[in-house]
């Protein structure tokens, strides 16, 4: 269950905002296991531009019951217009993760001994728009600490588990365009994701994936293929 109340103030260069969430969560098993957690939140915010400059900050503050106590969160973001076509933009941002209680008590899956994910993500990218036409390319590096990733610990078992510190970076190229009624659109990206410690690759993650996306437009809605 979650309830939630949010507030919002425009301002002349940009708007503040604020709200406040309590999630609750409860699970129940055939094996007569139950488990139980809530969580509170406060979120304040702020997108704001000013000529060519845009920027957007937020904090977040989570309260969970149990042992895993308080988290502050935080995200600041900045672009700048270059000229009427090209946009440069950077943010760097932490987050918090609790495991779910499938990863903590799945049978033949979870693991109650799961510690909170905790990341860092940075990334920088330039864009370009024109008309209906737009295309861009961001990189990005996260670490992660404690990072909940699946282990094969037989050939037909797999476990969720830590892992102590993950990189994660690489590159994404966007873009999209408009033929008439038409819509297309697609982007591609290049991971490298390794254990920090090791310096071997996290498994099943792909080094490459690409979309492309077609869409028409009618007159009442869009149809399309993914």
């Amino acid at each position: 269950d979650a309830l939630g109340l949010e507030a919002q103030y425009r301002l002349s260069f940009g708007s503040l905002f604020a709200s406040v969430e309590r999630l609750e969560q409860e699970v129940d098993s055939q094996d007569n296991f139950s488990a139980r957690r809530t969580i509170d939140s406060v979120q304040l915010g702020g997108t704001f531009q000013l000529d060519a400059h845009s920027a957007q900050l937020n904090v977040r503050h989570d309260s969970y019951s149990g042992a895993s106590g308080n988290k502050t969160t935080g995200n600041i973001a900045y672009g700048y217009r270059i000229s009427e076509h090209w946009r440069a933009h950077g943010s760097y941002g932490t987050a918090f993760r609790l495991p779910s209680f499938n990863e903590l008590y799945y049978p033949f899956f979870g693991n109650p001994d799961l510690a909170p994910e905790s990341s860092r993500n940075r990334e920088a990218g330039l864009s370009w728009q024109g008309g209906s036409s737009r295309a861009g390319v961001t990189a990005y590096y996260n670490t992660v600490d404690n990072l909940i990733d699946t282990a094969q610990v037989a050939p037909d078992l797999y476990i969720a588990q830590n892992v102590a510190r993950a990189r994660l970076r690489g590159l994404t190229f966007d873009g999209s365009t408009y033929i008439d009624h038409t819509e297309l659109s697609g982007n591609v990206d290049l991971l490298d994701a390794e254990d920090a410690e090791t310096g071997l690759r996290l498994q099943r993650r792909a080094t490459r994936t690409a979309n492309l996306v077609v869409q028409q437009h009618l007159n009442q809605g869009r149809v399309g293929v993914e």
